[in-house]
């Protein structure tokens, strides 16, 4: 049964997934298949070390102030205003 990578979203992990022929062998009902490739998906994000999770985190904060340069600060937006 293969593994997310760190590269991939979901819906590139659920396409790998389903068509992987050890996981079809495995399971051979999509529908056990999609929900067995979602759980690992879902553990994937649970197992993410601080370090992974902190790293994200800074990727949004470097971000934010283009963000912020190329659109109005809107309600909602995951950007503080710049001060």
């Amino acid at each position: 049964m293969p593994e997310p990578n760190a590269t991939e979203d979901r819906e590139e992990w659920l396409s790998r997934c389903m068509g992987d022929a050890e996981a079809a062998a495995d399971y051979p009902d999509s529908d056990q298949r999609f929900a067995v490739c979602v759980s690992k998906w879902e553990e994937r994000s649970d197992e993410m070390t601080i370090e992974q999770k902190s790293l994200g985190l800074l990727a949004v904060q470097l971000a934010c102030p283009v963000l912020l340069r190329q659109a109005a600060h809107r309600d909602g937006s995951p950007c503080a205003p710049v001060q």
